[in-house]
């Protein structure tokens, strides 16, 4: 296939640092030849032989839906309305381009079976994932290491904890949105790591006198671990504390505010055992923090900076402020779409939700395949009379 068709334009990651509009035409550009290519593979691949089941993926969608959300919504803080008016609104773009390939892949398809999904959608990027850890010192549940924070491998200097790097940081802030975006791309060389490090994830908390830790989950669902005695290699917290202590630690999350605001950052802290089950259940985070998806947050790596500060507060944590590093303006949503069509399927829509893990069951029992011990069950109006 690459000697045939050669590499995805747009490479194995689509995550970088975009600013100007000629560089988001370009990012556009290799996503849309992307789509093209990919049709063609597609169309080349089912004329080669008699397919009981064929699947492609169109990860462009995913792409620019994380990468451009902020040019396509024009309430997000860095929405740029200059870059907007040039390349015109990304995620259409792009999926007018799926839309067109998917047309000449069905062209020649007859009366076979055809099913177009999507596992989840895409709104702006949120959260405070980035807080969690101060805002666990500042419970009293953990406790700073005794040299200070490391935030895993070496930074670039404007990515310290310092004084000297907080006042620089403050000061960008606090210039003019015309200078910021004309600095921008020296800053992104000076933010830029060193090549020092594993890259490894780190705790960067003492887990010699921490109950809990946060763990590395995502950024839309924070992942806590409790310290715990007996499974833990320096446990802190005693298992009979647990439950008082998940019930306390959750209730002081929950009454985490937006200063100013009423706005609760935290909607639910769930027990992972209340969601899961299983041998392997003790390698999970023992609480999942949903962070408040209502309010997009911004990044210091888009446009100017804007919204990408994020200040919490409360009666026990007083107020923590942190900046948003991370590049992508939009988030995964959970609701997500199919449309199917071919024999035997009726016109209309259905008038109830169905589960992502339908979908495994359904296929199956299409192709006569048995699917033993899944959870998921089979969506009727796929199966024809």
């Amino acid at each position: 296939i690459p000697s045939r068709f050669g590499r995805h334009p747009a490479g194995l990651t689509c995550d970088g640092q975009r600013r100007t509009s000629e560089e988001y035409e370009g990012f556009l550009q290799d996503l849309l030849n992307g789509v093209e290519l990919k049709g063609r593979l597609t169309r080349h691949l089912l004329a080669e032989g008699d397919w009981d089941m064929f699947m492609q993926v169109f990860t462009e969608s995913h792409c620019v839906g994380h990468q451009c959300w902020h040019l396509h919504d024009p309430t997000h803080p860095a929405h740029d309305p200059l870059v907007r008016k040039k390349v015109g609104d990304p995620l259409l773009r792009v999926y007018q381009a799926i839309d067109r390939a998917l047309g000449e892949i069905l062209e020649g398809s007859g009366d076979t079976f055809v099913l177009v999904f999507s596992a989840h959608s895409m709104s702006h990027w949120y959260g405070t994932q980035f807080l969690l850890r101060d805002i666990l010192v500042r419970l009293g549940v953990a406790r700073e290491p005794n040299g200070g924070r490391t935030d895993g491998p070496e930074h670039g200097w404007l990515q310290g904890t310092s004084p000297p790097m907080a006042g620089f940081r403050w000061v960008w802030r606090k210039l003019p949105d015309g200078v910021r975006r004309n600095l921008g791309p020296l800053r992104d060389r000076l933010r830029e790591p060193k090549k020092k490090g594993t890259g490894l994830p780190t705790i960067d908390v003492d887990l010699s006198s921490s109950r809990c830790f946060p763990v590395p989950n995502g950024l839309s669902v924070g992942g806590i671990r409790l310290n715990l005695m007996g499974r833990e290699p320096t446990g802190a917290l005693d298992p009979v504390d647990a439950d008082q202590f998940c019930e306390d630690l959750s209730n002081d999350l929950l009454a985490i505010r937006e200063p100013g605001t009423d706005r609760a950052l935290v909607k639910a802290v769930r027990r992972t055992s209340d969601l899961y089950s299983g041998r392997y259940l003790d390698h999970l985070p023992d609480l999942l923090v949903e962070w408040d998806d209502t309010v997009p947050v911004g990044s210091a790596g888009l446009g100017t900076g804007a919204g990408s500060v994020v200040r919490a507060c409360s009666e026990k944590i007083g107020t923590v402020e942190g900046q948003n590093e991370y590049g992508r303006s939009g988030e995964h949503r959970p609701d997500g779409f199919f449309v199917a069509a071919g024999p035997r399927i009726t016109q209309g829509r259905l008038e109830r939700r169905v589960g992502l893990i339908d979908l495994a069951p359904t296929l199956c029992h299409r192709l006569g395949v048995a699917l033993p011990g899944c959870t998921g069950a089979r969506i009727p109006e796929l199966l024809g009379p």
